[in-house]
This record gives structure tokens, C-alpha cells and sequence, in this order.
């Protein structure tokens, strides 16, 4: 009976510590979290317990959203062959936009061996966004499984990535062109990004 009441307590001050407002997911994660932390301290019984990630954050408008213990963003991931230029700002431009509702990434099916320094100067020059602080020129298998896969556009053939696209936004490779069109490619990102 001590045990018990000891127990709910704790669930209750965890789900507390969480804050509101109300969600049925968050809390009940949070009570089993907390009662098989608690029979492990006071009964040595040990159970195992997975990295809970909710997916129901969009049929509930009262989210935490990221301060929410078990908020699970979408992983986005923008595809180009050589993951140096258009891909690799709309990467940027997720983060800067939405990086707070989602995870963005940035790869190809071949790499560069620096991203291309038109796009990281004038990323720099519109946004303050140094894209080469923690974006690097990679390919698929060093990204995380993406929920979302979008297509930069290859003009020729999109690269085949082990699935379909979810969308191809069939943008033009500014690489080598005046500040005029790159600057156009980046302004058609940012749009893109804000409708996503």
C-alpha cells in the first residue's frame, strides 16, 4: 500500500515537472516511465523500456511541441547529387525556418569536397547563416532515415535513393551562374520552405 501511494506520487511529480497543458500520450508515457524507474529502485526488478517517440503531436493543437519529453519531429531530407549547392541551403534554410518542427538534413549519391562557396557567401551575405559551421557535402548512408524525402531537381535524372521522392521541386542548379541567380534559387527555397 506504501509502495503504491510512494509510486503514484513520483508518476504524479514527473508529470507535473512536464507542465501543461493537458495530453492523455504524455502523461500516461510519463506514469510508466516513472513506475518502471521506481520498481527498479525499491523492488531490484528490472524492465525494459524503449525510447518512447510520440507521433501524434498533429491531432493534438495543445502540443508542447520540442519541450515535450517524447516529441518526435519529421526528418527532412533534401536530395541532390552532390549535396554541394541547392540542397545543402534548403537544408540551412529548414533549420533557420522550422528547425523547431522539424529535423533537416541535406545529402546526395555523390559528394564535394566543400560546399559550393557562391551559396555559403551569399547564405551568409541574406540570412548571417554560415552553412559551413555544421553543414559538410554527404551522402545518404550518413543521414538519418528521412520521413520526407524532397528532390532539388536534377535536370537530367534524380538519383535513385532507395524510394520515390515526396516531391521534386525541379529547381535549377545555380552553380557557376551570377549572384542574380543564385540569389533567384534561394528566394524559390525559402518559399518552399515556408509553404512546407
Amino acid at each position: 500500500w506504501g509502495l503504491s501511494n510512494q509510486m503514484t506520487a513520483r508518476a504524479l511529480e514527473n508529470i507535473g515537472a512536464v507542465g501543461g497543458p493537458r495530453c492523455c500520450k504524455r502523461d500516461s508515457y510519463t506514469a510508466i516511465r516513472s513506475a518502471v524507474e521506481f520498481v527498479a529502485e525499491n523492488m531490484g526488478i528490472h524492465m525494459t523500456m524503449s525510447d518512447v517517440k510520440c507521433g501524434h503531436n498533429h491531432e493534438n493543437n495543445q502540443c508542447l511541441r520540442s519541450n515535450c519529453p517524447y516529441y518526435n519531429k519529421k526528418k527532412v531530407a533534401f536530395i541532390c547529387v552532390h549535396n554541394s549547392c541547392r540542397s545543402q541551403i534548403a537544408e540551412a534554410l529548414g533549420k533557420y525556418y522550422a528547425g523547431d518542427r522539424f529535423d533537416f538534413f541535406s545529402a546526395g549519391t555523390q559528394t564535394k569536397s566543400q560546399i559550393n562557396q557562391d551559396a555559403v557567401r551569399l547564405m551568409k551575405q541574406l540570412y548571417g547563416i554560415d552553412m559551413e559551421a555544421s553543414q559538410y557535402s554527404k551522402t545518404m548512408d550518413q543521414i538519418p532515415k528521412p520521413d520526407v524525402m524532397i528532390s532539388m531537381g536534377c535536370e537530367v535524372e534524380c538519383p535513385y535513393v532507395g524510394r520515390g521522392f515526396d516531391e521534386n521541386w525541379g529547381l535549377e542548379d545555380p552553380t557557376g551562374k551570377r549572384d542574380e541567380e543564385f540569389v533567384k534559387i534561394i528566394r524559390q527555397i525559402e518559399e518552399k520552405i515556408q509553404m512546407l
